[in-house]
């Protein structure tokens, strides 16, 4: 519309970063903050301001292999778990005159920490195919870690969403059911997926689409 003012509303209980790191971020038991970025981790005892050198993550071929924009979460009994896409698998291609998807992949990886992120172990492969997107992981109440992922479907090509599920601290992971809203294209069906715990114990998930709206999710069997 011509003449239109654009107003950006900012929640007043949003405060300016004093990091220009990305995250994810975790608190540790002694106060610091912890990042991590491409196989390191860094703390910080100043909420950001400024960062200690980096520690490497795993070290040996093939031993670990974590890459950057993962995510992160300290539980309540004090494990770090860290879930990421594996850049080191990172295949795409897209053919549009059929548009389908070709050679494509990238997995998605767990690690945990038990002792503030000096060391990590466990690395197991949740899911082999390609991940679109990680954007979030919770710990209910009754404890379980959920993790929703963006996984390309075929024939016709789409997105859809699976979630993991771990009742362990992240020791073992199981499958959910697909969510799958159809469509084809390299950005179409059910994508970015990020969820909530509600206060009933349900847990609402919200995912992009192509439809013009938001779609919802719910479970009550997290």
């Amino acid at each position: 519309m011509a003449g239109a003012v654009l107003r950006v509303w900012v929640d007043p209980r949003c405060a300016v970063a004093t990091t220009d790191r990305l995250g994810p971020f975790a608190r540790l038991a002694d106060g610091r903050l912890l990042t991590i970025g491409a196989n390191e981790g860094a703390t910080s005892d100043d909420e950001g301001a400024t960062w200690s050198r980096p520690r490497r993550m795993c070290r040996g071929a093939g031993a670990c292999g974590p890459s950057g924009g993962g995510l992160l979460l300290r539980t309540r009994r004090g494990r770090l778990v860290y879930v990421y896409m594996d850049m080191s698998t990172y295949r795409w291609s897209w053919d549009e005159q059929r548009r389908e998807a070709g050679d494509v992949r990238l997995d998605v990886w767990a690690v945990h920490s038990d002792d503030e992120g000096r060391s990590w172990r466990g690395r197991q492969r949740l899911f082999q195919g390609y991940c679109g997107a990680l954007i979030n992981m919770v710990q209910t109440t009754g404890g379980e870690l959920v993790v929703p992922i963006q996984r390309l479907l075929r024939d016709p090509s789409r997105h859809a969403i699976c979630v993991y599920v771990s009742a362990d601290e992240g020791q073992t992971w199981t499958p959910s059911n697909i969510i799958d809203l159809g469509g084809q294209g390299h950005h179409d069906g059910a994508m970015e997926p990020t969820l909530v715990e509600l206060h009933d114990g349900r847990l609402w998930m919200l995912m992009r689409t192509n439809l013009d709206q938001f779609w919802s999710a719910w479970s009550q069997d997290a």
